[in-house]
């Protein structure tokens, strides 16, 4: 009973561990970019931090916990769910700009936020734009929904 009890203690501090180590890079990243408006100290923080939410979850199942290798495509509709959901913020999100936009956010303190890492150019916003559509929200869904849960 005592080795079940310790084997369990030893799993809890282990997933203790683990959270704690993916947990701390969002929070880094934005910290250095948005606190302390590090430029590009900061998009070099943020691509790490990218990598490490990326790779640790991995690194850890496979590794740490002993874990197999697996791919899995989503089934029983989610990619049409998460396709519509999306569709459904925009909408809501587009909907509340139109109407709120200038009374929270006036167009130069959005200059201000975007132009230290280039996003007041048009092309540039537009890869930032699919790349936390399709690249940063997978990988936060990838994090948080399959490595801490």
């Amino acid at each position: 009973m005592e080795a079940l009890v310790q084997s369990t203690r030893n799993e809890k501090q282990r997933a203790l561990i683990g959270l704690a180590l993916v947990g701390i890079a969002p929070t880094v990243s934005v910290v250095t970019g948005f606190a302390l408006k590090a430029g590009m100290i900061a998009a070099v923080v943020f691509v790490f931090t990218k990598m490490w939410m990326f790779g640790l979850p991995a690194y850890w199942y496979t590794k740490v916990e002993g874990g197999e290798r697996s791919y899995s495509m989503p089934e029983h509709g989610g990619w049409m769910v998460s396709t519509l959901l999306g569709i459904g913020m925009a909408v809501v999100i587009a909907i509340a700009y139109f109407i709120l936009g200038d009374l929270v956010l006036r167009d130069e303190d959005l200059y201000e936020i975007l132009d230290p890492f280039g996003l007041t150019v048009p092309w540039k916003l537009a890869l930032g734009i699919l790349f936390w559509i399709f690249i940063n929200s997978v990988l936060e869904e990838y994090v948080f929904r399959w490595f801490i849960t």
